[in-house]
């Protein structure tokens, strides 16, 4: 019998919604990597931050703190929108997060230069200081060389989500964490 994820392989047709769920999960994977989690359970905080600091191109040391992380599913018709505040050495930062995930779908209308106009506008007025990170997510095993261009066209840093887990397969303390991110899928 092949292994698969049952949170994400089913007998329905196309996409199913697995955007969505890739939304949720994301969402929850990068509030877990707040430091008020660091004993609660110590492996799956410690993935959490190892794939938040993928996204945000910053090795996650112990004098890395999450301090906060707030996000958005779906404002604006993008697909996750993160607010990250870290604090090292001292130093806080900000960090804002654009996320577009495709599960098995291509880009459409040029949805990553209007989300990315989007998230700029709303950068610019609120919170001009803080550093932008523009992510693709893609359900693929591989990145198709048609949405990597695209990425690089608009300055999106893509990934699939392989790409996000490359763990020694430990289980974490988490059945929800384990079966999106260690299992088949």
């Amino acid at each position: 019998m092949e292994k698969v994820s049952l949170l994400m392989k089913d007998s329905s047709e196309g996409d199913s919604q697995k955007e969505t769920m890739i939304d949720f999960i994301l969402s929850w994977t990068l509030r877990r990597s707040i430091q008020q989690y660091s004993e609660e359970k110590p492996i799956l905080y410690q993935y959490c931050r190892k794939i938040l600091g993928k996204l945000i191109g910053i090795e996650m040391t112990d004098d890395v703190q999450v301090t906060s992380v707030e996000t958005w599913k779906q404002w604006k018709y993008i697909d996750l929108w993160a607010n990250i505040r870290i604090t090292c050495n001292g130093k806080e930062e900000f960090h804002a997060v654009l996320i577009e995930n495709k599960a098995y779908t291509p880009t459409h209308h040029n949805q990553l230069a209007r989300y990315k106009a989007i998230f700029d506008q709303v950068c610019e007025e609120y919170m001009p200081n803080t550093k932008r990170h523009y992510i693709l997510i893609t359900a693929l095993d591989e990145m198709p060389a048609m949405l990597a261009n695209e990425c690089k066209e608009n300055g999106y840093i893509p990934f699939c989500l392989g790409d996000l887990n490359d763990y020694e397969q430990q289980d974490s303390e988490s059945d929800l964490f384990n079966e999106f991110w260690l299992r088949y899928w």
